[in-house]
């Protein structure tokens, strides 16, 4: 059973403070050059606007796949189907950003570069400009 509309909000609202934070995160990394940190906290910065959206309507996901978390928010919010392409971007962020082994070769520094932060920044804005739009303010 989910809790009470409002503590429901209020947790989503707290999971979408903590996107944005991460978002802060990634941006500072990028300003360091650190391509795959950068990439990777604007994958979970997409992540947590998502989950915030869930949290919201009082249902939880321990998913991180943020397309999934997309097709699940689909049937509440049908819109959120535009945004499809911003979460595939992200997703190819969790992993290959964190893990050699998810590479032929080299690290992650080898793979992702400044146009893919750039690409992932805005992917990762698309998604919590949305979350914002949607979760009614305090």
């Amino acid at each position: 059973m989910s809790a009470a509309p409002d503590a429901n909000l209020a947790e989503a609202r707290r999971w979408l403070k903590q996107a944005e934070e991460q978002l802060a995160a990634a941006q500072h990394s990028g300003k360091g050059q650190q391509w795959p940190a950068a990439c990777f906290w604007c994958q979970q910065a997409g992540e947590l606007a998502l989950k915030a959206l869930l949290i919201g309507r009082g249902e939880h996901a321990r998913i991180h796949g943020l397309l999934h978390l997309v097709e699940r928010l689909t049937p509440g919010y049908p819109d959120i189907a535009r945004l499809a392409d911003a979460a595939r971007n992200l997703d190819r962020c969790y992993v290959p950003t964190r893990y050699p082994d998810a590479l032929p070769r080299g690290t992650a520094a080898d793979y992702f570069a400044e146009r893919d932060f750039e690409d992932a920044r805005s992917a990762a804005t698309a998604l919590l400009t949305y979350a914002r739009q949607k979760l009614p303010a305090p």
